[in-house]
């Protein structure tokens, strides 16, 4: 028997024993994931918590004379007195030492009670893509598949009503406001004001007590990425760049998180959501004829 015949046995022994490992543990973690009970729901939104009233955009005054929450609460108040708007968000979700990366895009689009969001994200592993129209009288949701590695989405399913007590269950909130995250008092933990070469000013917000302010996301990734628990939350920072009128130019998102899916994953994140078309009242949803 020839060395090279012996080893190429082990060598395809080997492989056998590493795959029916995988399986193995692969099919004891589905046991154990079915036995589990469903996540305990998560607590309701502290009214304490709630965010600080708006605050108008004042005529004779400068973004230094505030504090990085007023500015925040300035910025937020006119892109909805504004009512419509575009965003486009991209990045990625990494796991396992980079070795995992999730590439995500997402647009938005607002116009007063109507609200239109894509988002598509691409991985070796997984692949996800949803659309969702919102119109104050109904919430309608499409599932993707045959997404390429841009994110591009090539087949959509047929259209599916949300209860709206069934989309907040599972995605937190609506998403008309500029932020999914409870930015206030109670949940920054540090904040800091400075500004870019451009002279755009950045309000930054590292955050804590994570069960609200994160609460919105926290449903979110469950329902999106099919874990079994909630991901539970290390750390959020959240950069929001204005100019000096308080017009929101951008929001960057980081964030890591742990998350139990065939096995426990500790994921970062990091997003850049680019805002356009405030107020531009030429802008349209004709996305809504998805659902038609």
């Amino acid at each position: 028997m020839s060395k090279k015949f012996i080893k190429s046995t082990i060598l395809i022994l080997t492989i056998i024993f590493i795959a029916s490992l995988a399986i193995l543990i692969y099919d004891f973690t589905i046991l154990i994931s079915l036995d589990d009970n469903a996540p305990a729901p998560l607590p309701e939104t502290n009214t304490e918590l709630l965010p600080p009233p708006p605050i108008e955009q004042p005529i004779d005054k400068t973004p230094e004379d505030y504090t990085p929450l007023e500015n925040l609460a300035i910025a937020s108040d006119k892109i909805k007195k504004a009512g419509i708007y575009r965003t486009e968000t991209s990045g990625t979700v990494t796991a396992l030492g980079n070795i995992y990366q999730q590439k995500v895009k997402t647009y938005k689009k607002v116009y007063n009670n109507e609200c239109f969001v894509q988002s598509a994200s691409f991985s070796s592993i997984k692949k996800t893509a949803e659309q969702q129209y919102f119109n104050g009288a109904e919430i309608l949701y499409k599932k993707g598949s045959d997404i390429d590695k841009d994110c591009n989405v090539r087949t959509w399913d047929t259209t599916k009503t949300y209860l709206k007590e069934d989309f907040l269950r599972d995605y937190g909130c609506e998403p008309f406001a500029i932020t999914k995250y409870m930015i206030n008092d109670q949940t920054i933990k540090s904040s800091d004001m400075s500004k870019d070469e451009s002279g755009n000013y950045l309000l930054t917000f590292e955050l804590t007590d994570f069960e609200n302010s994160a609460a919105n996301m926290i449903r979110e990734i469950k329902t999106q990425s099919g874990a079994k628990e909630y991901p539970s939350f290390d750390q959020i920072k959240i950069t929001v760049t204005m100019d000096s009128d308080w017009t929101v130019i951008k929001i960057q998102t980081e964030e890591n998180y742990k998350i139990k899916m065939f096995i426990s994953l500790t994921c970062s994140t990091l997003f850049e959501e680019v805002f356009s078309n405030i107020g531009n009242t030429q802008m349209t949803i004709n996305e809504k004829e998805y659902f038609n």
